[in-house]
């Protein structure tokens, strides 16, 4: 995909190739994966990486090589399969283990400041 030599150990084993490696790049086969799973252009994913901050929460975001939690991870609603923005890996996790349900994500506000009422 992008067209740039890289050393062999930049490509991922395929055993069903003639030289055992993949085509693309490990950087390439990420970018096409995101592509064909958020059903994106590439000029859509390029603005997404973009993104330098968590839309909820704010925390800087960081390549998968670092910690869980200012892990860049591209949200998208699973009923429409459209893509959302760009959000630390907790952020999304929460949306999700509240099942991207608006009346529970209140609930859990309403909840949270009840107690924050209290001190």
């Amino acid at each position: 995909m992008c067209n740039v030599e890289l050393p062999k150990n930049q490509f991922n084993k395929n055993s069903t190739s003639l030289d055992g490696m993949q085509t693309y790049c490990r950087s390439c086969q990420k970018i096409d994966k995101a592509l064909r799973r958020y059903n994106i252009e590439t000029d859509e994913y390029n603005e997404l990486i973009k993104i330098t901050n968590c839309q909820i929460c704010g925390t800087e975001l960081t390549s998968s090589k670092t910690p869980l939690s200012t892990k860049r991870v591209i949200d998208h609603c699973h009923t429409l399969n459209i893509v959302r923005g760009v959000l630390c890996s907790h952020c999304n996790t929460g949306i999700g283990l509240l099942k991207e349900d608006v009346d529970i994500l209140k609930n859990a506000i309403n909840y949270i400041s009840k107690f924050k009422q209290k001190f």
